[in-house]
């Protein structure tokens, strides 16, 4: 399991399994439901989250995954 440190809201665990591999990630100070019943984008919730992260929230797909589907940035 890999832990993702957000710091939002303290005491709370948001457990995400990527929906390619199956890997846990623990977003440690997270309430899941601030990311799961959200009325606007992800960035503007999450902003100080890298980029990697936030996308497990919008498809499901952790960023090994993502890497190895589309490659790269650069």
């Amino acid at each position: 399991m890999r832990e993702v440190e957000v710091n939002l809201h303290p005491g709370r665990v948001t457990l995400i399994h990527c929906q390619f591999c199956g890997e846990a990630y623990r977003f440690n100070g997270l309430d899941s439901s601030v990311v799961c019943n959200r009325s606007e984008s992800i960035q503007n919730i999450l902003p100080d989250l890298a980029p990697e992260y936030r996308e497990m929230f919008i498809s499901g797909m952790c960023p090994k995954c993502w890497n190895e589907t589309f490659g790269d940035e650069e």
